[in-house]
């Protein structure tokens, strides 16, 4: 009976190391894996059928992206899935995605926009399918003009589509090209140099309807003209102030003087003319410290006499002063547009004008002065860096990245501003005072990369933006005492920053849990939209003590 105990023991024995064996060799069973995801749709060209050559971009972010963020955040990591090419039909598909955030790009160098933008959430497993981006295309109208049968000497005609402020130059052999013209038809150009100014006329000598295709280049073939024409043109002004070119009115506002019979006769030629010279007595233009002091009364929405003007003044240096002016918007005037406008150092507006846009072609302008602007346009003055005065009292808007990248810019002060739109001061890296003392809402990026900054107080504004001061590398204290919302990551960089005073309440949005970024500034380093509550949530001014964040 003992053998057989023994035996019975022995055999428990081996089956629990059996089993103990099973246990060390066996590995555990895996966590599932998240299934994948796919993220799917159409880039297309507006109003068109061929789609084929548009990049898409897809890139994995740690939330929502605007395409502006990226433009403003530059030196931020990012993380590029994949990318391709359309073909005519457009679509497009990314595979064998995680879940998470993602943004998707289209872009093409035969449109409109430097790109555009969507921001998808994508959970496990699911397909994102029917995105569509699209795409407003562009192409250009060439063409050339020649004087008297001859090959050189047909420089400086203004080429222009009427109604628009889209323009080229003739070079020296009269060749010409308008870009990034909108593609769509019934385009009319208008000529003209000096007193000289005429449709491109069809073969059956009317107004030529001019068609712009995406990605197409439209010739609009040769003006041949005679010097006899250039000095016999008549120009007139219609009774509702439009221009009249040999008889013909166009849809194009001008501006005149009465003339015989109750004509208009166009004098602006010879205004801009007196005006150049009459500065040159006092300077000559050649050098910055001998700028021409130029005053003019002319209106700045008629683009072919805003054109005379740049033209005229293009090889002096300039201080011009419209404040006399007609008008209430300024024209954009763009970069692509031949005529040269770096030398323009100073402008003054007078109080009717009420919107600024675009001047990013004057890459020399030093200081402005606008009295009536109660709105600046997106990127009015994008990097430009020689910007170092600006007073426009009555802005009430200023627009996504208007001052983007304007290092020379020391200060700022708009007193009546409510709205700082996304990145509107962003790697302005000379700012060092801001006063907005009526601004409620402070946007994404505005002050990004402001690295001389070192206080701010915005004592009525109750939402900072997500990124707000990212990179504020010199920021030691901010002041929003109405503030109730303070969105991801607003101080993201701040690596100064020890006091910030805020309303009661005030929340800030953040992932939940470590952020794996020094603790001084967990509150400010964060991504996505769980709320964290300030200390006790009381109003007041809270410290930073070296370890921890202290206040009320």
């Amino acid at each position: 009976m003992k053998k057989n105990h023994a035996w019975a023991s022995s055999a428990i024995v081996l089956a629990v190391s059996l089993t103990a064996l099973s246990l060390i060799n066996c590995p555990a069973e895996p966590a599932s894996a998240p299934m994948t995801g796919t993220i799917s749709g159409t880039a297309q060209f507006s109003g068109g059928s061929n789609n084929a050559g548009i990049t898409v971009t897809l890139e994995k972010t740690d939330g929502p992206r605007s395409l502006g963020s990226v433009i403003a955040s530059q030196g931020v990591s990012r993380s590029i899935i994949g990318g391709l090419q359309t073909d005519a039909d457009g679509t497009f598909a990314f595979t064998g995605l995680e879940p998470g955030w993602y943004t998707v790009y289209a872009s093409s160098q035969n449109s409109q926009e430097r790109a555009v933008a969507i921001n998808v959430s994508l959970a496990s497993g699911e397909s994102i399918t029917n995105l569509v981006l699209n795409l407003t295309p562009v192409g250009s109208i060439s063409g050339q003009i020649i004087v008297d049968g001859t090959s050189t000497g047909n420089f400086g005609f203004l080429v222009s589509i009427a109604g628009t402020s889209y323009m080229a130059i003739t070079d020296n052999a009269g060749n010409f090209t308008i870009s990034d013209v909108p593609a769509r038809d019934g385009y009319f150009i208008i000529v003209s140099r000096g007193n000289y100014m005429a449709f491109w006329d069809s073969p059956e000598n009317t107004p030529q309807t001019v068609i712009v295709q995406g990605g197409e280049e439209t010739s609009i073939g040769v003006k041949n003209l005679t010097s006899a024409e250039l000095i016999s043109s008549f120009i007139s002004i219609s009774e509702d102030g439009y221009w009249v070119i040999n008889g013909e009115k166009t849809g194009v506002k001008a501006q005149g003087e009465q003339g015989p019979e109750g004509s208009y006769i166009s004098n602006i030629g010879a205004v801009i003319e007196a005006a150049v010279q009459l500065a040159k007595q006092d300077n000559d233009g050649s050098e910055p410290e001998k700028a021409l002091n130029i005053v003019i009364a002319i209106d700045v929405e008629d683009f072919i006499a805003m054109h005379m003007l740049f033209l005229a003044i293009r090889d002096y240096y300039t201080h011009l002063d419209l404040s006399a002016a007609a008008g209430r918007a300024w024209s954009a005037f763009p970069a692509s547009d031949s005529v040269d406008r770096s030398k323009l150092l100073s402008l003054t507006l007078g109080e009717n004008i009420k919107e600024l846009n675009d001047l990013r072609a004057f890459t020399g302008l030093q200081s402005i002065s606008a009295l009536g602007v109660t709105s600046i346009g997106e990127y009015t003055f994008f990097h430009n860096t020689n910007l170092q005065s600006v007073h426009i009292p009555a802005v009430k808007t200023i627009g996504a990245y208007a001052f983007i990248g304007c290092t020379s810019l020391v200060s700022v002060n708009f007193p009546v501003a409510t709205t700082i739109e996304m990145g509107a001061f962003a790697q302005c890296t000379s700012l060092e005072s801001v006063s907005l003392p009526a601004a409620t809402t402070i946007g994404m990026y505005a002050f990004s990369g402001c690295t001389s900054l070192e206080s701010v107080n915005f004592p009525v504004a109750t939402t900072i933006g997500e990124w707000a001061f990212r990179g504020c590398t010199s920021l030691e204290s901010v002041s929003f005492p109405a503030a109730t919302t303070i969105d991801i990551s607003a101080f993201r960089g701040c690596n100064s920053l020890s006091s910030i005073t805020i309303a009661a309440n005030c929340v800030f949005t953040f992932l939940s849990g470590s952020p794996g970024i020094d603790d001084r500034f967990f509150l400010f380093f964060v991504y996505y939209s769980d709320m964290f509550d300030l200390g006790n949530n009381a109003a007041g001014t809270y410290l930073w003590d070296g370890s921890a964040w202290t206040g009320p």
